[in-house]
């Protein structure tokens, strides 16, 4: 959409006519008598009792003769003296009207319904905004802070303290001034979303509303954990990875990190201050860390790939790019990293510390990031290294060598590490990217890796919204721009997700980074997790 020139309207819309007759490439008008029109430039409509019509821009008034440009609506034509002229309101002066609001709503977060399209033929991580009809918002008249600060799902992703029940407690702003952010569940809300995907080859198209829409249905992130029948109005995400309450944890060797020695009666935290819960050793499986989850109470365990692909979502159509380390900032991902920073904090080192409190870089929106300090933790809207300091277990997807398996989108499935029959959604046809059968970016035998390049699209369109990678021919400024570990093949192992990258990942983190290389029984100094409530 562009701005479109709105001109005055002359109250009682006054008219006069035609002194002598005009040809159609005419552009002097003498008219009868001085009508009272407003000051050029304006517009006039001129017409007879046949029903013909045009619409005439007038440049100049002098007297009673009109300078114009002819047919600015309606055709041109030649016109007998005594034909009608007057200021009247023109379909454009409606349509520009429309326009123009358009636009305003969607610099200051009026619209509705939003999206992207991602033009696949294009190396390019840019994004083209777009409203409802799919038509782009112009970058001249779009202010993206402006929106989304008062856009209905984004400026309402918001720190908050939930109880175990699920009782919340929200802060001045987004960020969670006045809160107690040392509590056990600091967590942000992420408001009901409706979605759409459209693809039309090149052209990837996803658009995301707060209501209902003709086309849309509610994001499944809003449909699990037991809300089958009755989806939440919202999902709360920890504002911080994971730490530990209860069980017995050690500090895991030079990581900065803890690790269980025993999971019994441990619960997961979201919370500043506190060592990133990871592991070592036997301790620290994807399973433990979802059962450390579920133990806080009913609605609770690891973020689920759902709510993972609704994030990815939201940032996209945000930013309008791929590219979030550009976008928001590197976080914590220097190549020479040792250790991972706090909750809650930052270094300025690559090896451990107590590190320094974050809080007071964030903006009033949460959001804080530096494109130039790979030591510092990014931040967006609230949520606390969505990439970088350490990786994070992803329940609900797995990779065979033949398959996605996907968490039912209905949340009639079970969280789990390794999904049953009966609980995922099985999508053959593209395989998932591996080291023998489906080859892309580095073959490392079993598994493949590299920049992502492309998108996975099944026939049906399911993995439209969930961003899982189809080919690795990227670069890190390119495409997607961000990484991907691929599925092992042939070893008898079902594929669990990591996601966002550790404190070492460097250009290959982000928000769309991740790694299905391993099987169930992965544990890692620099994995752990992130907690969910919905209830």
């Amino acid at each position: 959409m562009t701005w479109q020139t709105m001109y005055p309207a002359t109250p009682g819309s006054p008219y006069t006519t035609l002194a002598s007759g005009i040809d159609d490439d005419d552009t002097s008008i003498s008219l009868t008598a001085d009508p009272g029109f407003a000051a050029a430039t304006n517009l006039a409509c001129i017409w007879d009792d046949t029903g013909a019509f045009e619409v005439v821009k007038y440049t100049d008034l002098t007297g009673t003769t009109l300078t114009v440009e002819r047919a600015f609506e309606g055709t041109a034509q030649a016109w007998s003296a005594g034909a009608y002229i007057a200021n009247l309101i023109p379909a454009y002066a409606i349509n520009s009207l429309q326009n123009n609001v358009d636009i305003l709503a969607a610099q200051f977060g009026i619209q509705s319904i939003i999206g992207i399209e991602w033009d696949s033929s294009s190396s390019s991580p840019e994004l083209k905004r777009i409203d409802v009809n799919g038509d782009e918002i112009q970058k001249s008249t779009f202010n993206r802070a402006a929106f989304f600060d008062n856009y209905a799902i984004h400026g309402n992703m918001k720190r908050c303290t939930l109880t175990s029940a699920g009782v919340a407690t929200f802060g001045d702003d987004a960020k969670g001034t006045g809160l107690t952010l040392t509590g056990d569940y600091v967590m942000v809300r992420i408001p009901k979303t409706y979605i759409k995907f459209e693809y039309s080859d090149p052209y990837w198209r996803w658009w995301i509303s707060p209501t209902p829409a003709t086309g849309f249905s509610l994001h499944p992130a809003f449909y699990q954990r037991g809300h089958s029948a009755s989806p939440v109005d919202q999902v709360y995400v920890g504002a911080y990875t994971a730490g530990a309450n209860g069980g017995t944890t050690t500090t895991n060797g030079a990581s900065n990190t803890l690790y269980a020695t025993s999971w019994s009666g441990l619960k997961l935290t979201s919370k500043s201050g506190v060592k990133n819960l990871t592991g070592s050793g036997s301790s620290g499986t994807m399973a433990q860390f979802e059962a450390a989850g579920a133990t806080i109470g009913t609605g609770w365990g690891l973020t689920n790939f759902h709510t993972l692909n609704l994030l990815q979502m939201l940032f996209y159509i945000e930013y309008a790019s791929f590219d979030s380390q550009s976008k928001v900032g590197l976080g914590r991902t220097n190549a020479s990293n040792s250790a991972a920073a706090l909750t809650g904090t930052y270094l300025n080192q690559v090896g451990e510390g107590a590190g320094t409190d974050i809080q007071s870089l964030l903006a009033s929106n949460g959001t804080y990031g530096s494109t130039t300090n790979d030591y510092h933790s990014v931040v967006w809207r609230g949520i606390e290294n969505p990439w970088g300091n350490i990786w994070q277990f992803v329940p609900g997807y797995n990779t065979t060598d033949t398959s996605h398996r996907i968490l039912n989108r209905d949340g009639t499935g079970t969280i789990a590490n390794v999904l049953t029959a009966g609980n995922y959604e099985e999508i053959t046809d593209p395989i998932p990217i591996n080291g023998t059968t489906n080859i892309s970016g580095t073959d490392a035998g079993a598994y493949c890796h590299g920049y992502v390049s492309a998108l996975a699209r099944d026939s049906g369109n399911i993995l439209g919204p969930m961003f899982v990678p189809g080919a690795l021919s990227g670069a890190s400024d390119t495409y997607l721009t961000d990484y991907l570990y691929s599925h092992q093949s042939g070893i008898s192992q079902t594929g669990v997700l990591l996601a966002g990258g550790g404190w070492y990942y460097g250009a290959k983190a982000g928000i769309g980074c991740r790694n299905s290389n391993n099987g169930p029984a992965n544990v890692h100094a620099f994995v752990g997790g992130r907690v969910e409530f919905l209830g």
